[in-house]
This record gives structure tokens, sequence and C-alpha cells, in this order.
């Protein structure tokens, strides 16, 4: 995975192990349970466009992007702004903030949005239920 990133231009940013390799100036992250992808997040960046449910979800605001996913999840969900999981997409929100909004609307916008797999859902899971 390393070399096919670095062949479209996404560098290696900081060395984490083996177990969490961060490309773009840190903007993308991936995380890895037993050697396979489990979790990728992707914060704003200049060298990828970042699409969920139609929206980019660093150029619209943090309460309408939790909306778009919330529609589309089976259970009712209720806004944070710090951090968040949707269990049915595996899809998480991370650090609603003005700091993240590129123009001068001052917005709340996401810090991060990931996407993980069942491994990942499995290990938060079992981290919020004290396993």
């Amino acid at each position: 995975m390393v070399s096919s990133l670095a062949e479209i231009g996404l560098q290696r940013s900081s060395p984490h192990g083996d177990e969490m390799l961060y490309f773009a100036d840190n903007a993308l992250q991936v995380e890895f349970i037993g050697g396979l992808a489990s979790f990728i997040g992707l914060a704003n960046s200049e060298l990828f466009e970042v699409c969920v449910y139609g929206i980019n979800p660093f150029d619209t605001a943090a309460r309408d992007v939790f909306q778009a996913i919330a529609l589309r999840e089976p259970q009712p969900h209720r806004y944070t702004p710090t951090e968040y999981l949707f269990p049915a997409a595996i899809i998480t929100l991370y650090s609603a903030d003005k700091q993240y909004d590129q123009t001068k609307q001052k917005r709340v916008i996401w810090g991060q949005i990931g996407l993980g797999n069942r491994h990942y859902l499995e290990a938060i899971n079992a981290l919020h239920s004290g396993a």
C-alpha cells in the first residue's frame, strides 16, 4: 500500500509503526488490524477531494454533514461536535470546530471524516465497553 500511495503522489508523512500510517502531510490516516487496513481517516487537503453522500464534508457545516449521514442510518442520532461514530455505515466524524473552515465564513467544520470496517467497529465497541 505504501508504494502505491507514493506512486500517486501521497507520500508517507511520519512513521507510526505498522499499525498506523499517515500520508499527504498527515491528512490521510490508515489504521491496521491484523495487517489489514481497518480504518481510513481523511482531513481537508489540497491533494485530494472528499465526498460523502454527495457533499464535501470540509466545505459543509458540521451539522449538515452529520444530518446527511444520520438520515441514512437505521437508528436516530443526536449531534455532538467532539466525535461521532455511525455504526451502520462505520463512518466517523471528529472534532467539529471553526478552525477547520478554510473560507472567511468561519463555519463549524469537521476536522476529520473516517471510514472503518467491521474489525474497526468491533475494536471501538470493545474500547467503549471496557473489554
